[in-house]
């Protein structure tokens, strides 16, 4: 019995001078909670459903204390605003100044893109459908309506009111 407790003993000796170190995994740093709010259900409870060709602003005060830890940068969240900005968006024919009136069926549709929006300090991402409309929507402190919209591909980008945002004609590389 003694020889088999010197041999293990000898065991875990042989183990600890080969040099060979089990490393501990280094301690994790615990990542922030991530945030989501389901802003279609909330455009849902809010009775503001859009058309599919719906273009334009409009927006709605409301409380949004029940999602309060997800909105940080709400400090009022009994006042808080629902963003909606409906635009279509499409592609002159060319990058040459035309002194010609430019009609629907001039146009291409900036269909079926990715793009990026920002009205300070909310941002996102909207995706149009193949007829060039999109909906950006969001909840902010206080009313977007005289805030700049920055509408992006990532490569060019168009600033405008958010309140005067609808039919937006596009240079043509935002149909490339």
């Amino acid at each position: 019995m003694k020889q088999i407790g010197i041999a293990l003993l000898l065991l875990l000796a042989s183990g600890c001078a080969t040099g060979e170190r089990k490393e501990s995994p280094p301690p994790s740093t615990p990542e922030p909670p991530t945030h989501h709010i389901d802003l279609l259900a909330v455009q849902h409870d809010l009775g503001m459903d859009p058309s599919p060709s719906f273009v334009g602003y409009k927006e709605k005060r409301f409380d949004a204390c029940r999602m309060k830890e997800d909105l940080p940068n709400i400090s009022d969240c009994s006042r808080a605003y629902f963003i909606q900005v409906g635009v279509q968006l499409s592609c002159r024919p060319t990058e040459e100044v035309q002194n010609n009136i430019l009609g629907q069926s001039d146009m291409t549709p900036v269909g079926n893109r990715d793009l990026r929006w920002q009205i300070s300090p909310a941002s996102g991402q909207f995706r149009t459908d193949v007829d060039g409309h999109g909906i950006i929507l969001a909840i902010t402190a206080h009313s977007m309506k005289k805030q700049y919209l920055r509408v992006s591909t990532g490569v060019d980008f168009l600033i405008m009111k958010a309140g005067e945002a609808t039919q937006i004609v596009t240079p043509v590389s935002w149909c490339r």
